[in-house]
């Protein structure tokens, strides 16, 4: 914030500007990804929704993989490695569903 144009009355040449700092105090959004599921192999393909509890002020953005358990990839399924899901700063609707292939 600075001073400037004073009507009847002269401005300090070294206190006439302050630096005034606004905190963020936005609870941050947490992300959940949706509950197991089970797929026929070679028959169904799946999705999986990973979800943001609330839009945000910021874009938010989380690194996934997957990873093998009762199924392995490639035999079973698509390996991903690294994907990026991103929402965008007070974007709507607050999930995206993450398709699944079966092989």
């Amino acid at each position: 914030m600075a001073l400037s144009n004073s009507v009847n009355a002269t401005l300090s040449a070294t206190d006439n500007s302050s630096t005034i700092t606004i905190n963020e105090d936005e609870p941050f959004p947490h992300m959940t990804l949706s509950q197991s599921h089970s797929f026929v192999e070679g028959i169904d393909n799946g999705t999986v929704t990973v979800q943001l509890s609330q839009a945000s002020a910021f874009d938010v953005s989380v690194d996934l993989s997957a990873v093998s358990g009762t199924a392995s990839s490639p035999l079973d399924f698509t390996q991903f490695d690294n994907a990026t899901v991103t929402f965008c700063c007070q974007c709507r609707p607050t999930y995206e569903d993450l398709r699944l292939f079966n092989q």
